[in-house]
């Protein structure tokens, strides 16, 4: 099964994008589309009219804060190979769902949206995520993904979304060629001010550009898997994480902790590791 994310790193709405390709690739494999509130933003059900004040992804968050399980009757069939589980469009916006349970939920509710998509046999999951990478559920959907497509609207966006897939690559170890940059407008002026950084910018060949076009981002991610596309259980992801947490348990990778050196944080300021 592989694991592609849309992640709107720069906070535009990208749902429009992520649901249009997630469909395409349903006309070829069984696909479950997820969209994870991050920040706690709803925007996938109002792109596909679903709005559902029990069946989202809020709903499914807090019962597998509960139960450690996830049940396939939360999931909205679309078409017969298309399924979506959209955040909830009634959420309330001082309280997300994101701050009612602890991080360990937030972590492991990537693995078991994995479980349930492999479970009901589909070929592809999509993650929508508007999480910086701060936040658990960005953080660990785009180490467990093979894919992730970054959406671009502006060029002045374009320097904060290379210092984000830079951190990825030189501190997670992640592939460059894993990252897909969809632009509105041009394409070539994006990349140039993207990549417009000397040396530093030399270690992020591979990054690939393509215009802001469902068919054209689902023809780049076919055929192009980076990286670990489906980690399924703790001793698979710890693998993954070995070399930056030098050996502690995956739940422990993502911890509150005092600023190391290199991380260039003021003194006492918590980072997320």
């Amino acid at each position: 099964m592989d694991t592609t994310v849309f992640w709107s790193c720069t906070g535009m709405d990208a749902s429009e994008l992520s649901y249009s390709t997630a469909k395409l690739f349903s006309e070829e494999e069984n696909t479950l589309m997820v969209e994870l509130p991050c920040l706690g933003i709803p925007r996938l059900g109002f792109t596909c009219g679903v709005m559902d004040a029990q069946r989202n992804t809020e709903t499914a968050i807090l019962r597998f804060d509960r139960d450690k399980r996830l049940q396939w009757d939360m999931i909205h069939q679309i078409n017969k190979r298309f399924h979506i589980l959209p955040a909830s469009v009634f959420s309330v916006p001082d309280y997300p769902v994101a701050a009612r349970v602890n991080v360990d939920t937030l972590m492991e509710f990537i693995f078991a949206l994995q479980k349930l998509a492999r479970d009901h046999d589909c070929g592809r999951l999509v993650l929508d995520c508007q999480g910086q990478l701060n936040s658990p559920m960005t953080f660990f959907s785009l180490k467990a993904a093979g894919q992730a497509v970054i959406p671009l609207g502006k060029p002045s966006d374009a320097a904060y979304a290379v210092a984000s897939v830079r951190r990825l690559v030189q501190a997670y170890q992640q592939q460059p060629a894993k990252f897909l940059i969809a632009v509105i407008g041009s394409v070539k002026s994006i990349e140039s001010a993207a990549l417009a950084g000397g040396q530093e910018s030399e270690k992020l060949n591979g990054i690939r550009f393509v215009a802001w076009d469902s068919r054209k981002v689902k023809r780049a991610l076919t055929g192009n898997i980076h990286g670990p596309a489906d980690l399924s259980g703790r001793a698979q992801w710890g693998a993954l994480l070995k070399k930056e947490a030098n050996t502690r348990a995956p739940k422990d990778n993502f911890r509150e902790t005092e600023g190391r050196q290199g991380d260039q944080m003021p003194d006492g300021m918590p980072v997320y590791l």
